[in-house]
């Protein structure tokens, strides 16, 4: 993981907050195989696309 080998792997990862940031992160988790974490952050992407 990039993260341990950078000047900020102390610091924690953000979470998403907007609906763009609910859409990259699904895409990210669905590509990493964690389809439930994608699946809760597509709905929180739908929900906010309203």
């Amino acid at each position: 993981m990039a993260k341990l080998s950078s000047p900020w792997c102390d610091e924690p990862l953000m979470s998403p907050c907007t609906k763009h940031n609910y859409k990259y992160a699904a895409k990210h988790y669905k590509f990493n195989g964690r389809y439930f974490r994608a699946l809760c952050n597509y709905m929180k992407y739908k929900t906010l696309s309203g």
